[in-house]
């Protein structure tokens, strides 16, 4: 086998895969044509690549047409998912260090997206700078790492963590 530049985790598709079930979308829908066998799927060392992720978000999007689809699934990612940097962010003494450590090790958790940290005063600010996604799945990954991110702070601080100020390039939905 090959190895991977940054491999993705199984578990983000599991996640994804678990609430489309919830709607009453079957797993090998969603698998299809992507390369990913329904048994991987319950393998926790399983890893995909982009190619393979990106074919289950779109057939994920396009077989659901469940609006807000990157949120819900973003809200269901807990930092035990984030493997040994989901307990290295729990252990954290504070946002900013968890944050930190988020960025820096952004490629061991599988992350479709690059961040970047910027400090000014006591703001901290937490840009999305790239995705690893064709452009019509932007939206969705963006919005899945927005909503988990929000939710793992907000586990690790017992929902004293609130954003000041959320903002994207591109229009809201109408």
């Amino acid at each position: 086998m090959q190895k991977q530049e940054n491999p993705i985790p199984i578990i983000y598709s599991r996640i994804l895969l678990d609430l489309l079930a919830e709607h009453g979308l079957h797993a090998s829908a969603i698998l299809r044509g992507t390369g990913v066998e329904l048994s991987a799927v319950a393998d926790p060392e399983y890893k995909l690549d982009i190619k393979q992720q990106n074919a289950i978000y779109e057939n994920a999007l396009s077989v659901s047409k469940i609006q807000g689809l990157g949120l819900m699934d973003g809200e269901r990612i807990l930092p035990t998912h984030l493997g040994i940097v989901g307990y290295a962010i729990q252990t954290s003494t504070n946002l900013r260090q968890a944050l930190k450590l988020l960025v820096r090790y952004r490629p061991m958790v599988g992350s479709l997206v690059d961040y970047q940290l910027r400090t000014e005063n006591e703001t901290t600010t937490l840009a999305f700078t790239n995705t690893s996604v064709h452009n019509s799945l932007r939206r969705y990954v963006l919005e899945e790492h927005i909503a988990s991110i929000d939710r793992i702070l907000k586990l690790i601080t017992g929902n004293r963590f609130h954003a000041t100020k959320i903002s994207f390039d591109y229009p809201e939905p109408s």
